[in-house]
């Protein structure tokens, strides 16, 4: 959020008010409420609000937090000026009552806040790691994330250890991996098939660690059954026909199945 901080000068003689108030446009401080609050899921809120004159207004958003005094509150600014604005909040936790006031930033840099309403998160589901998962993929130097993808985990149905990942980086290639149930992991053993390109053979994932210095034997994948979802560590899509990378990237994913136990 934008704050302004005007500096007048000091004179010996003070300006009379109503030659002070004749420099300056009078301008209407305008009407402003949250139309509405309302949990989408344990960890999201859709926030809408509605506000009476633009003529005045620089900036629209909506404050979040778990006391009505907004300690430490979480600030979603909308990304355009209208009459009716909304925003979408993450981050939240279940079980969890929150208040919620919108705010306008005049042009003439003040802050306003209007009444505050609250809304309550629903109960986390709980997921087993096998499924379908709706997966985002993002670019580990940049942070760049990826158009959503589908890709699904699935039990070997004679060891209960192994699983098999099916469609990472859109390949439609399985790959097999262990799964530990203390650590809710599993660990994909590196430069397994995941894309087929071409004139030039198979594109493999390969492990690197965090820092994207070094190469690794495994990928890990770590499971948190609390609302399902997953994120893997790092790794490399490279050709080693043509001695070519794609790049480093890393997946999160979130359960999609709509039964979760």
């Amino acid at each position: 959020m934008a704050f302004a901080l005007a500096l007048t000068s000091c004179n010996e003689t003070m300006d009379d008010k109503a030659v002070i108030d004749g420099k300056y446009e009078s301008v209407d401080i305008p009407e402003f409420s949250v139309s509405s609050a309302a949990a989408m899921n344990y960890e999201s809120a859709l926030l809408t609000g509605a506000v009476s004159d633009l003529d005045n207004v620089q900036e629209v958003g909506f404050q979040v937090a778990t006391d009505a005094q907004f300690t430490n509150a979480q600030i979603v600014t909308c990304e355009e000026v209208s009459a009716l604005f909304s925003a979408e909040i993450e981050g939240l936790t279940e079980k969890t009552t929150y208040y919620a006031r919108a705010y306008v930033f005049t042009k003439t840099g003040v802050t306003l806040y209007s009444e505050a309403t609250t809304f309550t998160t629903p109960k986390a589901p709980i997921y087993s790691i096998d499924g379908a998962y709706t997966v985002t993929e993002y670019n580990a130097e940049t942070g760049e994330a990826s158009n959503p993808y589908e890709m699904t985990v699935t039990f070997d149905g004679t060891n209960p250890n192994k699983v098999y990942i099916y469609n990472l980086w859109g390949g439609e290639e399985t790959i097999q991996g262990v799964y530990d149930e203390a650590t809710n992991t599993i660990s994909v053993p590196t430069n397994q098939n995941i894309y087929y390109y071409d004139g030039y053979g198979y594109v493999i994932a390969r492990g690197v660690n965090d820092a994207i210095t070094a190469f690794v034997n495994k990928i890990t994948f770590t499971f948190t059954p609390l609302g399902g979802t997953m994120v893997s560590s790092i790794m490399q899509a490279y050709l080693p026909a043509a001695s070519y990378s794609f790049g480093f990237f890393y997946v999160s994913m979130k359960h999609n199945d709509e039964n979760p136990e």
